[in-house]
């Protein structure tokens, strides 16, 4: 969900931005120009549709929620992606093993499991 209200060519894709769903826009949007349209159609110059192409019925309940966890998804993808590239390079390079502070990153990056209550355990 990139919070387009609008469809057009050569859409842009935003990094930052506040959605504003009364006024149908996004107020202090940072964005990178084509971007959207290559990543949707593999073009700079493909029309996206925005919201505006579809009945409001059919519209998300809560724009604004779907907008910023989509983007801290696709943040923290990309930090994760990152990330691994520089623990694949530290590794063809043979300095994975010794450098600590990335050995620290990538055990921190791993999901935490979640543990069950200590009595569900012992009543086998």
């Amino acid at each position: 969900m990139e919070g387009r209200y609008e469809s057009g060519p050569a859409a842009p894709i935003v990094a930052i931005g506040q959605p504003n769903v009364q006024k149908r826009r996004l107020d202090n949007p940072i964005e990178l120009p084509g971007l959207l349209s290559l990543l949707s159609y593999g073009t700079f110059h493909s029309n996206v549709s925005g919201l505006g192409a579809f009945p409001e019925d059919t519209w998300p309940d809560n724009i604004e929620l779907l907008y910023y966890s989509f983007h801290i998804m696709a943040g923290l993808g990309t930090i994760f992606i990152c990330i691994m590239g520089l623990a694949v390079l530290l590794l063809a390079l043979k300095r994975l093993e010794s450098t600590r502070l990335m050995l620290w990153v990538l055990m921190l990056s791993f999901s935490i499991p979640v543990y069950r209550e200590h009595r569900g355990l012992d009543d086998r």
